[in-house]
Order: C-alpha cells, then structure tokens, then sequence
C-alpha cells in the first residue's frame, strides 16, 4: 500500500479494511428549518412525531391535560 506521505508499507494478505470515506458524513450538521422536512426524516424512521406535551393535551387524552392554563395541578413526582 502506498501512503499519502509517498512510503509504502507491506500488509498481509489476512487484513481486511475499508477503503474511502464514511458516504453521509455531516449530514446531520445541517439544519432542518422546516417542518415537513422533519416530517418525511420522522416518517421514515417511524418515530413518533411530534411530540406533544401532556400538558397541552385534552383531560380525556392525558393525566395532565385540561385546565385553563397549562400546568400539571398535582405534584409531578411522587416519592
């Protein structure tokens, strides 16, 4: 194998490496800024999304819903 710095170096025939870069590296640096693009990255990988706050949720729908503001209205630990 031949080195960037121009020496070669002999390896045996039992190694086994890959050779390039990682395909999709800092791809996550990006920022997403929209919505729908959130939504197809979230749809794919089958995460629920969004996530909504079980205060901002229905009394029906949550333990912490309902209310007029939100707000828990019990201790939200329990020792």
């Amino acid at each position: 194998v031949k080195l960037p710095s121009g020496a070669k170096k002999v390896l045996p025939s039992a190694n086994r490496a890959m050779i390039g870069i990682v395909a999709g590296g800092g791809r996550i640096d990006k920022p997403i800024l929209k919505a729908g693009r959130a939504y197809h990255k979230y749809r794919v990988k089958r995460n629920s999304w969004p996530k909504v706050r079980g205060v901002a949720m229905n009394p029906v729908e949550h333990p912490h819903g309902g209310g007029n503001h939100q707000h828990i209205g019990k201790a939200s630990t329990v020792s």
